[in-house]
């Protein structure tokens, strides 16, 4: 069974983000997956859509921001990665935005707007792909359910690591 994800999606809520989206899109087209551009979708909106894509398969997430060569968007969609990833780079600031703790290649603890990393080691970069498993799509549930309850204004993406992780499924360091 083909495990490479048929859509990519991104919510771009900043307009100076608009240049960097768009050389994302040519990457992942060139990669062989769709990226699927949404423009000012609240959290909750955006989590509702990432849900929605979950029928058919996995989902990759990417931040409007993110910054990486063609040779990793190409591991990042053709690889044959657990159904749930982030992409880290190793940091131990403990003020780090977007913490992460790692132990033997997988995330133990994840930081967003409401969950703390006490001691991360590392930094999530912007890139989250997400299983259709039940745990998965009950994380998605959860991480609405937070959006819902605050108004988030930060990062989704943090927002669905932590619930994947606060749900016991597995999400492979990248």
């Amino acid at each position: 069974m083909d495990q490479t994800p048929s859509r990519v999606v991104v919510n771009v809520t900043d307009p100076t983000f608009a240049p960097q989206v768009t050389i994302l899109k040519a990457q992942i087209e060139s990669a062989g997956a769709v990226l699927e551009t949404h423009s000012g979708l609240s959290a909750v909106e955006f989590i509702d859509v990432v849900s929605s894509y979950q029928a058919s398969g996995p989902v990759l997430v990417v931040d409007q921001g993110l910054v990486t060569g063609q040779a990793m968007i190409d591991s990042l969609v053709k690889g044959v990665w657990s159904a749930n990833a982030v992409l880290v780079r190793a940091s131990t600031d403990p003020a780090v935005e977007h913490g992460a703790r790692i132990a033997h290649r997988r995330v133990v603890s994840a930081a967003s707007d409401f969950h703390r990393v006490t001691k991360p080691t590392h930094e999530m970069l912007g890139f989250l792909r997400v299983g259709n498993d039940a745990a998965a799509k009950d994380a998605i549930t959860n991480s609405r359910s937070y959006a819902l309850i605050s108004a988030a204004s930060g990062s989704v993406l943090d927002l669905i690591a932590t619930a994947l992780v606060r749900n016991a499924c597995s999400v492979v360091a990248i």
